[in-house]
């Protein structure tokens, strides 16, 4: 479990920075706005993770590991059908 988690969340630092960067990229006039929204989607979003995985504790790490795989899963699915793919110019 340890060895999947910490290749999980280290690469979130790459994920996240280059998230931010774009979604500022595209907004530029916007920056403050954006950048609060993203910080309160990642507060939100571990509020709403600790919480399932406190409710489904059962003195395994297997809630935590449930978690961390649906949250990847839906980032996943958030990338491939919100995400419009860019054309070249």
């Amino acid at each position: 479990m340890v060895l999947p988690l910490f290749v999980f969340v280290s690469t979130t630092g790459f994920i996240v920075a280059n998230s931010i960067a774009g979604a500022l990229c595209d907004f530029p006039q916007r920056a403050g706005a954006v950048s609060a929204l993203v910080g309160a989607m990642q507060y939100g979003s571990g509020i709403l993770s600790s919480a399932l995985v406190g409710g489904f504790a059962d003195g395994t790490p297997w809630p935590m590991g449930w978690v961390i795989a649906l949250a990847g899963l839906g980032s996943l699915a958030c990338a491939w059908f919100l995400i419009a793919p860019r054309r070249a110019v």
